[in-house]
C-alpha cells in the first residue's frame, strides 16, 4: 500500500468496532495502546503498571479488532519512516484527531502553520548548540507535539542531528495529548520526556520517556523536569539501568520519601 493510501486509511481507525464502541473512545484507546507498546519496549520503570493498563484496555476489543489495531500500528510505522526520510516531521496524529475526532471539543490543537512560525522564531539557536552541544526545548501545553516537531524539522534542515542536538520536555494536562505527543516524538527519534502534569501546581501524574531518550542516556546527560529537584522516576531509571549507581544510592539510603509519594 502506498504512503498516501496508508495515511488516508488511518481515518478508518474509529470504525474498527463497527459502532460497538464509541468512535472517539476507539481513537483514545488506539493512542494509549500504541504509546504503551513503545514505552514497554524500553522503559523498565513503568513496565508493570502500563502492562496492566494495556491488558485492561485490550479486554474491550475482540481478537479481530486487536488485529486491526496491529495493522494500523504497522501502517503508522511506515508513515513516520517515510516522513523522517523526507525530512517532513508532520503532525500526523494531531491532524487525524482534529479531523476525525471532532465530536469532542475538549481541546484545540496547534495548527501546522502556527507551529512552523513559532519554530522559526525559536530557531536562532546556533550559539546555544555551539556552547552547550544541544538545545533543550520545553512545551508546557504540547497537544499532539506539533511545535516540538516543527522545531525538530527546522533543525534537520539546518543539518543538526536530532538524537544528539535536541532534548524535549513536553507536557499536557490531557492524557490523549500526552499519548499522541509521546508516540510522535518517539517515532521521529527525538529524545524527549512527555509528562501529564498540572504545571501550576507542579503535580506530575505520568512520565513517558521516548526510546532514544533512554538509549541515548539523556537521563544522565541532561535530565529534564518541571523543577530542579531530583525526579523519582528519573532516579529509578538510573538505578534500573546502571547497577553501580543502584549500589551507591542504596548506600546513601535511597529512596527517600518524595513529596508525591502520598498522592
Amino acid at each position: 500500500m502506498e504512503y498516501k493510501e496508508k495515511l488516508k486509511g488511518l481515518a478508518d481507525i474509529p470504525e474498527i468496532t463497527n459502532g460497538r464502541i464509541e468512535r472517539l473512545t476507539v481513537f483514545r484507546d488506539f493512542f494509549e495502546l500504541l504509546a504503551i507498546r513503545i514505552s514497554n519496549g524500553v522503559d523498565p520503570v513503568h513496565l508493570a503498571q502500563r502492562h496492566e493498563f494495556a491488558l485492561k484496555t485490550s479486554e474491550k476489543y475482540t481478537e479481530a479488532e486487536l488485529d486491526e489495531f496491529e495493522r494500523y500500528f504497522s501502517d503508522l510505522l511506515d508513515i513516520y519512516a517515510y516522513n523522517l526520510k523526507s525530512g517532513n516531521l508532520d503532525d500526523v496524529l494531531g491532524r487525524l484527531y482534529e479531523k476525525h475526532g471532532h465530536l469532542s471539543r475538549e481541546q484545540e490543537l496547534t495548527p501546522d502553520g502556527i507551529s512552523i512560525v513559532i519554530s522559526r522564531i525559536l530557531m536562532n539557536i546556533e550559539k546555544i548548540i555551539e556552547q552547550k552541544g544541544f538545545l533543550t526545548l520545553g512545551d508546557s501545553t504540547c497537544g499532539s507535539g506539533g511545535i516540538p516537531l516543527k522545531v525538530a524539522e527546522e533543525m534537520l534542515l539546518k543539518g543538526y542531528n536530532l538524537t544528539n542536538n535536541l532534548v524535549v520536555l513536553a507536557n499536557d494536562i490531557n492524557s490523549r495529548s500526552v499519548h499522541m505527543a509521546y508516540i510522535q516524538l518517539s517515532m521521529y527519534g527525538i529524545p524527549a520526556v512527555v509528562t501529564q502534569a498540572d504545571i501550576l501546581s507542579l503535580s506530575e501524574d505520568t512520565r513517558w520517556y521516548t526510546p532514544i531518550y533512554i538509549l541515548g542516556n539523556w537521563v544522565w546527560r541532561s535530565p529534564v523536569g518541571h523543577t530542579t529537584a531530583r525526579n523519582r522516576d528519573d532516579e529509578l531509571l538510573k538505578m534500573m539501568t546502571h547497577p553501580i549507581y543502584t549500589a551507591i544510592r542504596r548506600i546513601e539510603g535511597w529512596p527517600p520519601k518524595f513529596p508525591d509519594d502520598d498522592q
